[in-house]
């Protein structure tokens, strides 16, 4: 019994699909910057970086209520 077991198993394993091309890893740099005074406005710059090609894109935001001050932000992974 437990050999049939171990037996379907490996078939089963065997039979998995190959890893699908949406696996592929890639890499996200972005650069932002806040400021505001009750109300807030941002924006920032960005590349994605995937399969070996490099895709910029912009980000921008808006916010509302307890904002003061200033920020800036790089973010990567």
């Amino acid at each position: 019994m437990l050999r049939c077991v171990a037996i379907a198993l490996f078939a089963f394993v065997l039979l998995l699909p190959p890893p699908s091309v949406a696996q592929a890893s890639g890499y996200v740099l972005v650069n932002f910057v806040k400021a505001g005074l009750v109300a807030g406005v941002g924006g920032g710059r960005g590349v994605l970086s995937y399969r070996g090609r490099n895709y910029r894109f912009t980000a921008t935001g808006q916010s509302l209520g307890i904002t003061a001050g200033a920020t800036a932000s790089r973010l990567e992974g």
